[in-house]
C-alpha cells in the first residue's frame, strides 16, 4: 500500500477545512468480502465521500468539491498543517439517516450512495456479532431502506443484479433473489450463486461473509 497526498477540502457552507487520505496504489491482499458488497481490505482502505462538518453540520460529497490544497508526506508544500484541520470521517447510522431526512442527495446516485451506505451500516451489526435491529423502528428503517434502494437501482451491470439479489434475499424474497443470479450467465458467477442459493435454502436473511 501506497499512501498518496493528504486532499484538503474547504466546507462549501462555512469554509471549515477537512483532510481526507488518498492512496497512490494498494491491494487485495487479506481482504474479506461480503454478501452485501462489502469489502475489508487492510491494504486498500476505503476514504469517506459523504462529509458532515464539524463546524457547521452541514452535509456535501467530497467528489463534487476541489481540493483547496495537498499535504505531501515528509514534505513541507503548505502553509497549514494537519493539527489545524479537521480529519475527514465517514458517518454513522444516524448521521446518514439524517442527510436522508434532510434530502442532502440532490442526484439520483449520491441518494443510491447514502442508502448503500445505510443499509451496509446496519450489516456492520451483524459482521461485529451484534443484533440487526434494536428495536421495531430499525427495523421499519431498515426494511423500507432496502425497498427504496430496489426502486433505484438500475441492474445494468453484473454486480448490480448482485446486489439487487441481496436486498431481496435481505427482504425475505428468496424466489426473486435465485430468479436474479440465475439470469447471470458468465460462469465467474457461479461459486457467488451457489453461496446464495445455499442462504436461500436456509431463509437466511442476514448478510454472510463470502468463502
Amino acid at each position: 500500500m501506497l499512501p498518496g497526498p493528504t486532499l484538503i477540502y474547504a466546507c462549501p457552507k462555512c469554509g471549515r477545512k477537512v483532510a481526507n487520505e488518498s492512496l497512490m496504489s494498494g491491494n487485495t491482499f487479506g481482504a474479506r468480502y461480503f454478501s452485501d458488497g462489502k469489502r475489508i481490505a487492510p491494504m486498500l482502505p476505503e476514504f469517506p465521500d459523504l462529509i458532515r462538518c464539524q463546524s457547521c453540520d452541514f452535509f456535501f460529497f467530497l467528489h463534487e468539491q476541489e481540493p483547496v490544497d495537498e499535504l505531501f508526506r515528509f514534505e513541507e508544500q503548505s502553509d497549514v498543517t494537519l493539527n489545524e484541520i479537521d480529519q475527514a470521517k465517514a458517518p454513522g447510522l444516524d448521521d446518514l439517516v439524517l442527510a436522508l431526512q434532510q434530502e442532502v442527495a440532490r442526484k439520483k446516485e449520491n441518494e443510491i450512495s447514502i442508502r448503500l451506505d445505510l443499509w451496509r451500516s446496519f450489516n456492520d451489526r451483524t459482521r461485529n456479532g451484534k443484533s440487526l435491529f434494536l428495536n421495531e423502528n430499525d427495523k421499519h428503517l431498515y426494511l423500507n431502506n432496502c425497498e427504496a434502494l430496489i426502486t433505484l437501482i438500475e441492474p445494468k451491470e453484473d454486480q448490480f443484479m448482485v446486489t439487487l439479489a441481496e436486498l431481496y434475499r435481505n427482504l425475505g424474497l428468496f424466489e426473486a433473489c435465485l430468479k436474479l443470479l440465475d439470469s447471470l450467465e458468465d460462469q465467474r458467477w457461479n461459486r457467488l450463486k451457489a453461496q446464495f442459493s445455499k442462504a436461500c435454502e436456509k431463509k437466511m436473511t442476514e448478510v454472510f461473509e463470502l468463502k
